[in-house]
């Protein structure tokens, strides 16, 4: 981490991707309940970066939609069919076949 983000960022620890767009938070469980300014942090990382990644999380739709509901309005995307009981949520699947 830079230390940019080490001055903005006192909470949770940023790692920037690439350029200006993209940042992984490590330190952050997000299944556990999160106090208000861990989640105001997370918000400032996705605005400052566009794109955040948590690696590792292990938790269900349902608690993913509840986080998503803590740091903004989950919207339907209307071109690609979500979970039947989270239509906000879109899977992600990958095929055995893909490279990448």
């Amino acid at each position: 981490m830079n230390d940019c983000t080490d001055k903005v960022f006192k909470l949770i620890k940023v790692n920037p991707i690439a350029g200006a767009v993209g940042a992984e938070i490590v330190n952050v469980n997000l299944s556990s309940n999160l106090d208000q300014e861990i989640l105001k942090e997370i918000y400032k990382a996705f605005l400052s970066f566009n794109v955040i990644f948590f690696r590792d999380q292990k938790f269900e739709p349902k608690s993913q939609k509840e986080f998503a509901d803590k740091i903004g309005k989950p919207i339907i995307y209307p071109f690609v069919k979500g979970l039947e009981q989270f239509p906000e949520i879109t899977p992600i699947l990958k095929k055995e076949t893909d490279k990448n």
